[in-house]
């Protein structure tokens, strides 16, 4: 057996860089995947993005736009410190997000929750996000839900391949 890395995040940026090419080509079913988490939650804004090593990347999201954020600003860096679900019922009374700008400014997140879009070793390449303009707070059974659809991002892509990409609208 080999031994194990000296430099995790060396290995999670590789097992983000060998799915990052089937992500963006998957462009299509991401947008699908956004928009039902949404309609879900019962929430205005969702996204997919990908964790690289300076930087959020958004593949697609519903409800707003986003640009790439340094990982400093980042909410999903946070699943890389305490995995598996990030829960924020209100970002603005809590220190680790109340200056942040997705906080202070547009999208005026208030809520917010992610879960991990994991690799096929099991690092933590992404995350599924929700987030709210008003503070609530979800509940188990919704935190759940979550997970499984963000764990079932990789899965399902590699299951059907791309070229049954429908159009972007």
């Amino acid at each position: 057996m080999l031994p194990a890395s000296l430099h995790p995040e060396d290995d999670r940026l590789e097992a983000l860089h060998r799915c990052e090419p089937l992500l963006k080509a998957s462009v299509g079913r991401l947008r699908r995947l956004v928009r039902q988490a949404c309609l879900a939650f019962r929430v205005p804004v969702s996204f997919i993005s990908l964790l690289d090593a300076d930087q959020e990347i958004f593949l697609t999201s519903q409800g707003v736009r986003l640009p790439p954020v340094d990982r400093h600003w980042s909410l999903g860096a946070y699943l890389l410190r305490q995995p598996p679900l990030l829960s924020v019922p209100d970002a603005r009374a809590d220190d680790r997000f109340r200056y942040n700008p997705f906080v202070t400014g547009e999208p005026n997140m208030r809520a917010y929750a992610a879960a991990p879009i994991l690799s096929q070793e099991g690092h933590v390449i992404g995350a599924l996000s929700i987030a709210d303009s008003v503070p609530r707070a979800w509940d188990q059974a919704q935190l759940s839900l979550l997970n499984v659809m963000a764990r079932s991002v990789l899965l399902d892509l590699m299951r059907a391949p791309a070229s049954e990409e429908a159009p972007a609208p």
